[in-house]
């Protein structure tokens, strides 16, 4: 059974993913971790094994945990597969009814959770795939950590994504399908040619 604590962790280790705390192949220090959270090691580690099964983080046996990384050339692949998924789900017509969250309560210790745009995405995934498609589709974005933080930086914006998802959902709202799909067209082809100047210059 999850605890508390366990997701207290998941929703730091995401943040500094995301602000670009942690960088790929960087290794993961479980006792630094405990220590800044406020809990014992044992909720950090279920933290990373869940986290490796989303592909944030590699465990190596024998080595411990390492944070993970996909190839330009394959995030770019990864990226066109959720951006299918993304189109079809949006022309399906599944309605976006919003993604705020309540505040959750939680037991132990309590750190602020910074709403950021990785966990708007999912949100807005989930709202309008399918269940069994959203879950495809929040693992691939998961993947896609360090190529949307490297936009991210490049751009000067900190979650540039939050406009995408606010449009997307507000235009679902209101069944402007066809803005939507604008909104996620450009917005797919803005990050392939990100990835390809990333391929040819390696």
């Amino acid at each position: 059974m999850r605890s508390s604590n366990d997701s207290v962790v998941v929703a730091e280790l995401r943040r500094r993913l995301f602000l670009g705390d942690l960088r790929p192949g960087s290794p993961i220090h479980i006792a630094n971790i405990a220590d800044d959270v406020g809990v014992s090691t044992a909720p950090v580690r279920d933290a990373l094994i869940r986290l490796s099964e989303r592909g944030l983080i590699t465990r190596v046996e024998g080595r411990g945990f390492f944070v993970a990384s996909t190839p330009d050339h394959e995030a770019s692949e990864l990226l066109g597969i959720l951006h299918k998924i993304v189109t079809f789900s949006i022309e399906r017509g599944r309605p976006a009814n919003g993604i705020d969250r309540p505040e959750e309560k939680r037991d132990g210790p309590t750190i602020p959770v910074i709403s950021n745009a990785h966990d708007k995405l999912n949100e807005m995934l989930e709202q309008i795939c399918s269940p069994p498609v959203a879950t495809v589709a929040t693992s691939i974005a998961d993947r896609l950590w360090d190529v949307r933080r490297r936009i991210a930086e490049q751009s000067g914006v900190p979650y540039p994504e939050s406009k995408l998802v606010q449009v997307v959902t507000r235009s679902l709202a209101r069944s402007d399908r066809k803005m939507a799909l604008l909104v996620v067209n450009t917005s797919y082809q803005f990050c392939q040619q990100f990835l390809m100047k990333q391929i040819v210059n390696s």
